[in-house]
């Protein structure tokens, strides 16, 4: 009696679709069994997790904000004048629409007083980030993984093992920002030189920079997961960049929708907290706004990796 074929794993596997960027491809069905989820139920299971480990988060934003307060802004860095620029902004106009116009321009004086134009400063603030990153990182896997007694120092200390590896993921993501970084000076110098000597030429150079900005968006959402399956153990650079890219090959321009969702509702919830202090307490709204906005570091980690695993 003839034996049966053995049915192995390998002919068991399912082929994958494949697609390339900047190329043409036929459609590419999605699978409907595991849709992901929506960004108010992503925002909703980020701030449960956040408050179910409100201590060990808390713990880990007063580090960051510490860190980031003595290395970054300097101990006499907090010197925004936040009243004299209200006082200035009140004469825009009255009533409503004057207003908002005021706190909006408050509001966005108190986001550029988070960036530091010194060199010595911006180092500090990109290995303060790198850090915290990894720490919070392997917190979040172990937190994920019921390893409930796992405590903020324990992030610290063995959380830094693939340094090397996430180093070459942001190196690379760095690489991509350079089209919209190339934009930026085109069009900078475009208005300060006065290259553009008529208004199409001027509306040429900004059509080109803005198309240059949306390069390196997508090129650099096909990578941002490469930043967490990097801190898996035995994983190279270029796998989890591949890893990453894998994981978006359909799902590319709703993951981006999601994270920019994300980020304006941050933006919307950070505005309505410094609003008080702007409209009472002028002269202590940086300050506040810095506390504020210090709990942003792990609450968009959280949600990011919290999208990242919807789709493995």
């Amino acid at each position: 009696m003839a034996k049966k074929p053995q049915i192995t794993t390998a002919t068991r596997k399912k082929k994958l679709p494949k697609y390339k960027s900047f190329k043409l491809n036929s459609k590419i069905t999605v699978d409907r069994t595991r849709p992901l989820p929506s960004v108010r139920t992503l925002t909703r299971d980020t701030w449960a997790f956040l408050w179910k480990f409100k201590s060990k988060m808390l713990i880990f934003a007063l580090l960051y904000a510490l860190a980031y307060a003595l290395f970054v802004k300097g101990i006499s860095g907090f010197t925004h004048e936040t009243a004299e620029i209200k006082d200035e902004l009140t004469l825009i106009g009255d009533g409503n629409v004057g207003r908002v116009i005021t706190f909006l321009a408050l509001y966005w004086s108190l986001l550029s007083s988070l960036n530091t134009t010194d060199d010595l400063s911006n180092f500090y603030m990109i290995t303060i980030f790198v850090i915290f990153s990894l720490a919070f990182i392997w917190l979040l896997r172990k937190l994920h993984g019921r390893e409930v007694t796992t405590t903020v120092k324990e992030s610290f200390y063995r959380g830094m093992g693939p340094l090397i590896p996430f180093l070459a993921v942001m190196m690379v993501m760095i690489f991509e920002l350079m089209p919209a970084g190339l934009g930026a000076i085109l069009l900078s110098t475009a208005q300060s030189s006065g290259i553009a000597a008529t208004d199409v030429e001027f509306l040429a150079i900004s059509v080109l920079a803005i198309l240059t900005f949306v390069l390196s968006v997508y090129l650099l959402s096909g990578s941002i997961f490469a930043m967490y399956i990097v801190t898996l153990p035995n994983t190279a650079p270029m796998v989890a960049l591949r890893s990453s890219m894998q994981l978006l090959r359909i799902h590319r321009w709703k993951v981006l929708y999601r994270v920019i969702m994300f980020c304006i509702l941050l933006l919307v919830v950070g505005f309505i907290l410094a609003l008080p202090f702007i409209i009472w307490v002028p002269r202590y709204a940086e300050i506040a706004f810095f506390v504020i906005s210090s709990g942003s570091f792990a609450t968009i980690h959280t949600y990011m990796y919290k999208l990242y695993r919807s789709m493995i």
